[in-house]
């Protein structure tokens, strides 16, 4: 069995990489990063699923419909994250290690995805490495979000459509449930599957009997979806197609064309090489594979249409979309350097150093952008980021039961006490029986409310950075003079 696990990971090396993903975040999961919006709004209905047999979300508890039942987002993640709730608990711990696990599922998925397509294991090392040091892929996954799930399905996916150059689709309906559940996962992956689709039609007869299959598959787990919002019309239209329409684009094609260019300049100021290293890695694809022309052509139809998709489809004030197109790039770019790897170190030395220098590169700067925040996090931070003492403080002062408008930094301590944390509503002394608030808030205690403590410790900075996006477990707690807390 040893001597099998052992060639299995030599053969296998992105399976390394993301074990040791997983083995080195897991130590700081429960410090590094503070609880943020994103992480709590998905993570809510799972919770409320498990513990009270509701799928419902208890944060916005107060807003019509969402005491009832839960769409803003299709319920992917929520499956997922109520499997793992039923065997380890809701809590802070548990919710980032699942995000972890599947990040470290994505980078072994999108490795054995680069080695199948180039026919070449340092191909899937470097596709999984580079993954892994995009930045937005890093947020994510830190962040607890629906992000890593959705990725590693559509590699799954991608895996029996497109298994190598010449090779037909192995299971195509499988690869179908396998799509779907990403799109389940996150909506974006409907740019995915129009890609596939678009690249099978203009292929062979065979191709195109094949994406029925793939067609009928992905509608398998949306049509259970479907059928459940059907029950509910009225909710699932205010918040799944509320809030999905939000997020499109418009008919400003070359307004979002430069915030997407601004997006890509932000999102990898502090990984520069990445899209140059994109770049020539499509233009060395397209040069790759001119003999395998139905797959060349499908795979430059599927990045056109995720790429333009997008640029042209979404806004660009929230959510990590950069890492949907960005792992499908990495591969074009792993590609690549492997490609200047693989020529004799006599007859192009220059092509030798060029790729070991972009790769040393890119995983000096993904490392230390990795380690510094959680080293910062468990020495100097340690005591204001201690989630444990925070919550302990919290269940002291709010007795179970209890209504609490605040901020998503405190959800998991609320929860914990027993009380109820609600968003998105001004605090009322008639319906809260507490607020609680960070203590750089500028929200003015009402007569109607009355500070009981102030709970946890300000981020020292480093350097004269935070290494937050503004949270901190430094809070104020108010009670209502209206509203009697909840007997113990």
């Amino acid at each position: 069995m040893i001597r099998r696990v052992r060639v299995a990971l030599t053969q296998r090396p992105w399976l390394v990489l993301a074990a040791l993903y997983f083995l080195l975040g897991a130590p700081f999961v429960g410090l590094y990063p503070l609880p943020s919006g994103d992480e709590i709004i998905g993570s809510d209905p799972a919770a409320e699923w498990i513990l009270h047999g509701r799928i419902r979300s208890s944060v916005f508890g107060e807003l019509s419909g969402f005491e009832r039942c839960y769409f803003l987002q299709p319920a992917g993640e929520l499956l997922s994250l109520a499997a793992t709730y039923a065997i380890a608990g809701v809590s802070l711990i548990s919710t980032r290690l699942q995000a972890l696990a599947w990040a470290a599922i994505a980078l072994a998925a999108w490795g054995a995805l680069a080695a199948a397509w180039t026919g070449s294991r340092r191909a899937g090392l470097f596709a999984a490495l580079l993954i892994a040091c995009i930045p937005a892929f890093g947020h994510t996954v830190a962040s607890a979000r629906m992000d890593p799930q959705a990725l590693a399905l559509i590699a799954f996916s991608l895996l029996l459509w497109l298994p190598a150059p010449g090779i037909p689709a192995r299971h195509p309906c499988t690869a179908g449930i396998l799509l779907g559940l990403a799109g389940l996962t996150h909506p974006i992956i409907v740019f995915w599957a129009l890609g596939l689709g678009a690249g099978a039609l203009l292929g062979s007869p065979v191709r195109r009997r094949s994406l029925v299959w793939l067609v009928a598959g992905a509608f398998i787990p949306f049509a259970a979806w479907l059928a459940v919002g059907a029950a509910y019309p009225a909710e699932f239209a205010r918040q799944f197609l509320g809030h999905g329409t939000g997020k499109l684009g418009g008919s400003d094609l070359l307004g979002l064309a430069f915030g997407e260019l601004q997006r890509t300049v932000v999102g990898f100021a502090q990984q520069p090489l990445l899209p140059l290293l994109f770049a020539l890695g499509a233009w060395a694809w397209w040069h790759r594979y001119r003999n395998a022309t139905e797959f060349r052509r499908e795979t430059s139809v599927l990045t056109l249409v995720v790429v333009g998709g997008v640029t042209f489809g979404l806004e660009k004030a929230s959510g990590p979309h950069l890492v949907y197109h960005s792992v499908l790039l990495s591969v074009g770019a792993a590609a690549w350097l492997d490609h200047l790897l693989s020529a004799p170190v006599t007859a192009s030395r220059w092509s030798h150093r060029l790729a070991l220098g972009a790769i040393a590169i890119v995983l000096l700067i993904g490392a230390s952008r990795w380690a510094v925040p959680r080293l910062v996090a468990v020495g100097p931070q340690r005591i204001a980021r201690d989630h444990s003492a925070f919550a302990r403080e919290i269940a002291r002062l709010v007795p179970p039961g209890s209504n609490v408008a605040g901020e998503p930094v405190a959800y998991y301590a609320v929860r914990a006490a027993g009380g109820w944390l609600r968003l998105a509503v001004t605090p009322d002394p008639r319906r809260h029986h507490f607020v609680i608030f960070s203590v750089h808030s500028a929200w003015q205690l009402g007569p109607d409310f009355e500070t009981i403590a102030t709970v946890g410790h300000p981020l020292p900075p480093w350097h004269g950075r935070t290494f937050t996006a503004g949270e901190e477990l430094h809070v104020v707690v108010a009670r209502s003079r209206l509203l009697p807390p909840p007997a113990r």
